[in-house]
């Protein structure tokens, strides 16, 4: 972390390489969670999207996104 002063503040500023130290040490940390939580998915069958119906304005808005969620399960 990089100590950056704004005024008379000192800020910490993460980087990319931080962040990505991060990831991998909350990913191999909390591993048996997620997998936990994986299969309890898989199991209640949950994979297969959005539950409720879409009011109008609602479908309106989310129909101007683009979906680009890549997200294995």
């Amino acid at each position: 972390m990089i100590k950056r002063s704004e005024g008379n503040k000192k800020m910490p500023t993460l980087i990319k390489n931080d962040l990505n130290k991060r990831i991998f040490k909350n990913t191999a940390q909390y591993n048996e969670s997620i997998r936990r939580v994986r299969s309890n998915i898989r199991s209640k069958n949950l994979n297969r999207g959005r539950m409720r119906p879409r009011d109008p304005d609602e479908a309106e808005v989310l129909s101007r996104f683009e979906r680009k969620s890549n997200y294995e399960y």
